[in-house]
C-alpha cells in the first residue's frame, strides 16, 4: 500500500468509527443520522487530502470583522479548494455563503469546496472547550433550537457584564451591544464600544483590563456540556470536531507511568467515546511540535484530522494557505 493509499484508508476509517463504535453513545442518533455522519467525514476526508482547506473562519454573523462575501472573496483569492465558515452559535453566516456561492455558480465561476460549520464553546473537565460542527447539507439547518439555547445563554452573560462595567463607570448598556449588527455579539464587540467611546486602545486593553477571564466586568456563562453538543451535532448529521487542542494546555505532557497515555491522548479518548469524530490537527496559533503530537493522537484513535486557521479578519490573519512558512508542509499533520 503506497502512502496515499494509506492516507485514504486512515482518513475513511474516521468516517466507519463515526457510524459505529459510537453509536451506543449517542442514544437518540438515528441510522440515517449515523449514514449522514459518516458520508460527511468521509468527504472532509477527501477535500483534505485533495486541496489546501481552511475549515476554521469566522464572519461579522459572530465575532469576525468581515462579511461572508469579504470571506467568499478571500477564499478565491487565496486558492483555498475548500473552506467553512463556523461562526459562533450561529449558522447565519453559512446561509449568506450558500447563496453567494450559488450565484457565482450561476455565472461559471470555478468554485472552491464549502462545508457549513458551526462553533460551540462548551463545558468539559471543569473547563471549557471549543467543538466545530461540520454539514454538508441542509443538517445544519437542524441544529437550530439547540443554537438558540446556545444564544440565550450567551445574551444572559452579556447583560451580566453590561451590568458590571455600568458599575465600574462605562457608558454602556445592553440594547446598545445588541446593535453591533453581527447574529452573535460578544465581549470583543463590548471591546469595540469601549474603544470608540475612548475607554481603552485596543482589543487586547479592554480583555486585559476589564473583560478577560478573572477581570473585574468579566462573568462567567452557563455552557451547555460537550457530551450533550457532539450529540446534537451529530443527530442533524454532522461531524463534530475538536478545534485547537493546545489551547486547553493538553500538549506537551509527558505519558502517564500506569496507563501511557498522554494528556492529550486520554481526553481525546473520552471525547471519542461520547462521539467525537475529529481534531483540528492544523490551527492558526499551534506550534510545528503541537499539530505533530496532535496529529500522531489523533491517527492512533483512528480521528478525522481538520486545519483551520480560526480567521477573524485580513489585518491580523490569513487563511491557511499563507500562515505557514514555504519549508513547513503542514500535510505532515493530516495525511
Amino acid at each position: 500500500m503506497n502512502t496515499d493509499e494509506a492516507s485514504r484508508t486512515d482518513q475513511s476509517a474516521a468516517g466507519r468509527a463515526a457510524a459505529g463504535a459510537q453509536q451506543q453513545s449517542v442514544p437518540e442518533e438515528t441510522a440515517a443520522a449515523a449514514e449522514q455522519v459518516a458520508r460527511t467525514a468521509d468527504r472532509l476526508g477527501r477535500y483534505i487530502r485533495e486541496a489546501v482547506c481552511d475549515l476554521h473562519i469566522h464572519t461579522n454573523a459572530s465575532d469576525g470583522f468581515e462579511s461572508p462575501s469579504q470571506v467568499v472573496v478571500q477564499a478565491l483569492h487565496r486558492g483555498l479548494g475548500g473552506f467553512s465558515v463556523t461562526d459562533h452559535d450561529t449558522v447565519q453566516g453559512d446561509r449568506d455563503v450558500i447563496m453567494i456561492l450559488d450565484k457565482l455558480q450561476q455565472v461559471g465561476l470555478s468554485l472552491p469546496h464549502f462545508v457549513a460549520g458551526v462553533e460551540i464553546i462548551t463545558a468539559y473537565d471543569g473547563g471549557e472547550i471549543h467543538l466545530l460542527g461540520y454539514f454538508l447539507d441542509e443538517g445544519f439547518e437542524q441544529l437550530e433550537p439547540f443554537l438558540r439555547r446556545c444564544r440565550a445563554s450567551r445574551a444572559e452573560r452579556n447583560r451580566a457584564m453590561c451590568e458590571a462595567l455600568q458599575e465600574l463607570g462605562f457608558l454602556i448598556d445592553d440594547h446598545e451591544l445588541s446593535s453591533q449588527g453581527g447574529y452573535v455579539v460578544g465581549r470583543v464587540h463590548m471591546a469595540n464600544i469601549l474603544i470608540r467611546k475612548g475607554y481603552a486602545a485596543s482589543v487586547h486593553e479592554c480583555f486585559d483590563k476589564w473583560l478577560g477571564d478573572g477581570r473585574q466586568a468579566y462573568r462567567p456563562r452557563a455552557l451547555v456540556p460537550a457530551a450533550e453538543a457532539i450529540q446534537a451535532i451529530r443527530a442533524c448529521g454532522g461531524v463534530p470536531v475538536l478545534a485547537h487542542p493546545a489551547d486547553y494546555g493538553w500538549c506537551g505532557e509527558q505519558p502517564d507511568p500506569q496507563s501511557g497515555d498522554t494528556l492529550l491522548l486520554r481526553h481525546l479518548k473520552q471525547l471519542q467515546a461520547v462521539g467525537l469524530v475529529g481534531v483540528e490537527t492544523v490551527h492558526g496559533r499551534a506550534t510545528p511540535q503541537q499539530m505533530s503530537e496532535t496529529a500522531q493522537a489523533a491517527r492512533q484513535l483512528g480521528l478525522l484530522r481538520t486545519a483551520g486557521s480560526d480567521y477573524h479578519d485580513s489585518q491580523t490573519q490569513r487563511l491557511l494557505p499563507y500562515i505557514f512558512r514555504s519549508d513547513n508542509d503542514f500535510s505532515l499533520y493530516l495525511l
